[in-house]
């Protein structure tokens, strides 16, 4: 009788430190609890999700986590992930193909995951259809949770009366909120405010408008600006023009030009005989002589291949008022 007796208590003994044994295991690596919070906008069909998920992991982790809860056709753009706490992370990726996160985590702390979702609501006849199932998730945390957000003011009717999920209006916001490891399949019909219809109008008119108005201004700025500046060359050039007309006794190269024709005579000078002469560069001296020819101070007679330069007689009174001879 006392041998059975220790034999149970040994049994009993060894039970009770199994179980605590696995209890601490699962308590040292676990995933205590995964909450998805969706931001959607039903118009577009699309939105954003955050993955907040709470490890405690005494020793390196591997999660290999499926992440879509939605509909199949839902389309999940992995944007990146941050973590709290004194979790690290180690080689840490998504895998659009299987849809799910792998890598290792270590430590305490919460991982949080980043996505660009659409297509979560179905649409048919007026109606939506939201499809969530989060049992894939059981064999990994029981605290399961989906906060799913539709923005704007609106009104929302069930087409069945739904149960298992909470709502409530947050703002002008409305939220289903699922909660435990289960699935749901919730069709209602959305009745946009006025404000949601029109915001989207009424802010894009005004701003094409301004944009149109815009680019008139710039345009006749531009215009304006333009002929200010064609008036003042033109100005400028105008009265430079009699400035050269009237002030050749100033300009030393047409001074030189002169009384190297005065000093050739009749003959007249070549371009080049004149720039041998002078010193002057060719260029301004083809300048100067098509000027004093256009005011009738010289003229170009064309000798065979050559073209002589000759002062004209108003020339010659050019030339003594300049050289006082």
């Amino acid at each position: 009788m006392i041998g059975d007796r220790v034999v149970l208590y040994i049994a009993v003994l060894l039970l009770i430190v199994v179980s605590i044994s696995v209890a601490f295991a699962e308590s040292v690596n676990s995933l205590n609890n995964m909450y998805y919070y969706v931001i959607y906008d039903p118009v577009d069909n699309s939105g954003l999700l955050v993955v907040n998920i709470t490890i405690v992991a005494s020793e390196p982790y591997q999660l290999d986590l499926p992440i879509n809860v939605f509909t199949e056709d839902a389309s999940l753009e992995y944007l990146g992930y941050n973590y709290t706490g004194d979790l690290k992370v180690i080689g840490l990726g998504y895998s659009n193909e299987s849809r799910a996160i792998s890598g290792y985590v270590y430590g305490d702390g919460t991982l949080t995951l980043t996505f660009n979702v659409s297509n979560v609501l179905d649409e048919l006849l007026g109606a939506y259809s939201l499809y969530i199932d989060t049992t894939p998730l059981e064999v990994f945390t029981k605290n399961v949770s989906v906060d799913f957000v539709i923005v704007g003011p609106c009104n929302i009717t069930f087409v069945e009366p739904s149960r298992g999920f909470n709502e409530y209006v947050k703002g002008e916001n409305t939220v289903l909120a699922f909660n435990g490891a289960g699935y749901w399949f919730v069709v209602f019909q959305l009745e946009l405010s006025e404000i949601t219809q029109t915001t989207s109008a009424a802010t894009s008119k005004p701003s094409e408008g301004y944009t149109v108005l815009l680019y008139l201004s710039l345009a006749l700025a531009v215009v304006f600006a333009s002929l200010i500046l064609v008036f003042a060359y033109y100005r400028r050039r105008r009265a430079g023009l009699v400035i050269e007309r009237i002030d050749y006794t100033r300009d030393d190269a047409t001074r030189l030009i002169i009384k190297a024709l005065k000093d050739a005579g009749e003959k007249g000078l070549l371009q080049s005989e004149i720039a041998r002469i002078t010193g002057l560069p060719k260029s301004s001296i083809s300048r100067r002589v098509r000027r004093l020819e256009e005011e009738g101070f010289v003229e170009v007679k064309r000798v065979g291949k050559y073209s002589y330069v000759h002062l004209t007689s108003k020339g010659l009174d050019l030339a003594k008022k300049i050289l006082g001879k």
